[in-house]
């Protein structure tokens, strides 16, 4: 009886203390600040000039209805994988032109970037390699489309059957959180396809 009556206790006072120091730390927060604004000297405030400034110019006569659009493909110049301590986001990569509007110089070697690199997770999920940010000479950047993604082995479709069949028999089932996914690799096999929008302003 006394534990059914302590447990009613808590479920409602709880709240309700919750409550109060909440409003105590919201007090002392703002009493805080009023006291660093006290201190400061020559503040600047906000003017409705201030508020009513141009904003900084941003470009908006654009137009992306078009839907025609001119395939490129790349294949990356050197092989790359998460196995290399090395590789870091933001590093500059090459690839050579496998197929290209006629327009386009396919002797040159186009840039592009590492734009994300996610490591394993338990339970067999992979490595991933984002890269995005390409250059291409004779096309605007704004009319360029596409990133590549390449993650390695994804274990995640063995590894949680398993789980759930060892969960009955605790604690085997945590032992697959372990188990983590494959590195990933850009190899010049990899066939990387871009879209050229003509029409794109």
């Amino acid at each position: 009886m006394n534990r059914f009556l302590f447990l009613l206790f808590i479920l409602f006072a709880a709240p309700v203390f919750a409550q109060e120091v909440d409003s105590a730390f919201n007090s002392q927060n703002m009493d805080t600040q009023t006291a660093s604004i006290k201190k400061t000297d020559n503040m600047e405030l906000l003017t409705d000039e201030m508020l009513n400034a141009p904003l900084p110019y941003v470009h908006t006569n654009y137009d992306y209805t078009s839907t025609k659009a001119m395939p490129i493909v790349l294949q990356i110049t050197e092989k790359i994988s998460t196995r290399d301590k090395t590789l870091y986001e933001g590093k500059k990569l090459y690839f050579n032109i496998v197929d290209a509007p006629h327009f386009i110089n396919r002797r040159q070697k186009i840039e592009g970037r590492i734009n994300m690199i996610t490591s394993s997770g338990m339970n067999g999920v992979p490595y991933t390699i984002i890269v995005n940010d390409f250059n291409i000479p004779e096309i605007p950047k704004e009319k360029l489309k596409g990133e590549y993604q390449k993650s390695g082995l994804n274990m995640t479709w063995f590894v949680l059957p398993l789980k759930w069949a060892l969960t009955p028999i605790p604690p085997t089932g945590s032992l697959t959180n372990f188990i983590l996914g494959g590195h990933a690799k850009i190899t010049p096999k990899d066939r990387i396809t871009l879209w050229y929008y003509p029409e794109w302003k």
